[in-house]
C-alpha cells in the first residue's frame, strides 16, 4: 500500500515547481497541477464548480496564456540574471567588455 504515496523519480520531477520558472512542468504544459497516485487512488474532494465545456475550455486557454507569460518573463529574468554573474566572474580583474572592443 506504501508504494502509491511513493513516486519515481520522473514524476517527481514533473510534479515539483521549478525554480526558474517558478511553475511545475505540469502546470507549463497542461495548465493543472498533475494528480498524484495516492490522489488517483483515494480520490480529491469533489469540486462544487460545475462548468460546460465551452466555458472551461476558454477558462483553460485563458490560464495557460497567463501562465506561459509569467514563465516567459521569469526566464527572461533568470536568464539576464545568469548572464549578469557570468559576465562579472569572467572579467573580474580585468577590463570590463565596452561597446566596439572586438572580444576574441
Amino acid at each position: 500500500m506504501l508504494y502509491i504515496f511513493m513516486l519515481g523519480r520522473e514524476e517527481k520531477d514533473r510534479s515539483a515547481t521549478h525554480n526558474s520558472p517558478g511553475q511545475s512542468p505540469a502546470m507549463v504544459i497542461f495548465g493543472k497541477e498533475m494528480r498524484l497516485p495516492s490522489e488517483l487512488r483515494f480520490g480529491t474532494p469533489p469540486s462544487d464548480a460545475r462548468l460546460e465545456t465551452s466555458d472551461y475550455v476558454a477558462e483553460l486557454q485563458e490560464d495557460l496564456r497567463n501562465i506561459h507569460d509569467k514563465t516567459r518573463d521569469k526566464l527572461k529574468l533568470s536568464s539576464d540574471r545568469t548572464k549578469t554573474r557570468y559576465d562579472s566572474l569572467l572579467f573580474m580583474g580585468s577590463n570590463p567588455p565596452t561597446r566596439g572592443r572586438l572580444m576574441c
